[in-house]
């Protein structure tokens, strides 16, 4: 792990019998760095630009090994935890970076405000050694921009994986990997083959503000609807569900669309 870098993409794979069960359960044990199914237990497969990152469960697994108060930080420099804010909203949590939130809950907020997450806040006062623990009293330093390659940029909403690379647009974006940014009925899906960056780039080059683009109605006879991701055409047959449906014929690392 020493030679990657902590945004390469194959730090968020893992695996698991579906998108959440991966990120509910991800750990050192169920990472996947080469992004193909063949690295999982039996009836797992492998999944990528999740939100969490092998590094951090390094750092946390280095600390806990090494023992009493003087021992790392529990919290890894890169954790997501770091970016956790109280606020009135996101925006409001964002601009004041004010009361750090580790819990992610809204009990660790004052005055009625919610924790937000993902914000461009960055608490760092734990890093500096100190002989009493300190709690943040001033806004903290502000992270730098999200890297183009950061597997956030790729996390979209969808009722699939296909349908969320297929429709992906800046309010899609779901940048946490939390199916809570989404819409009812559809979930986040990371690694796509669609950047924010990108569509955050091609939406300021317009003078006019269109509409994001959809898919042209599709009829049951369509021979789109017949495809699905896999490791192989019989894979792609007995494990055809929504979160395997490509019909763009993308498909996740290590996997072909077949069908049609």
């Amino acid at each position: 792990y020493a030679n990657v870098p902590y945004d390469d993409i194959s730090n968020t794979r893992f695996c698991g019998s579906g998108w959440n069960d991966a990120i509910e359960n991800c750990s050192i044990e169920t990472h996947c760095p080469s992004g193909f199914s063949e690295e999982c237990p039996g009836g797992m497969s492998c999944y990528g630009g999740l939100s969490c990152n092998v590094k951090d469960m390094m750092e946390e697994l280095e600390a806990s090994e090494g023992g009493g108060e003087n021992s790392a930080n529990k919290i890894g420099k890169h954790d997501e935890r770091r970016s956790q804010f109280c606020g009135i909203s996101w925006g409001d949590a964002n601009s004041k970076c004010g009361q750090w939130c580790p819990s992610g809950e809204d009990t660790d907020c004052p005055g009625g405000m919610g924790c937000f997450g993902n914000t461009e806040c960055y608490y760092s006062e734990d890093l500096v050694p100190t002989q009493t623990p300190v709690r943040v009293t001033e806004a903290p330093v502000t992270r730098a921009p999200i890297a183009y390659g950061d597997a956030a940029n790729t996390r979209f909403c969808g009722v699939s994986w296909g349908m969320a690379s297929a429709e992906c647009s800046i309010e899609s974006s779901c940048p946490s990997g939390e199916s809570d940014e989404c819409p009812e009925g559809q979930t986040c899906h990371g690694g796509t083959s669609c950047h924010l960056l990108d569509l955050i780039e091609k939406s300021n080059k317009q003078d006019v503000p269109t509409p994001s683009p959809t898919m042209a109605p599709v009829t049951r006879e369509d021979p789109s609807n017949n495809r699905f991701c896999g490791t192989s055409w019989t894979d792609a047959a007995e494990n055809c569900t929504l979160d395997n449906h490509c019909p763009g014929n993308e498909c996740p690392s290590g996997k072909i669309c077949y069908g049609g």
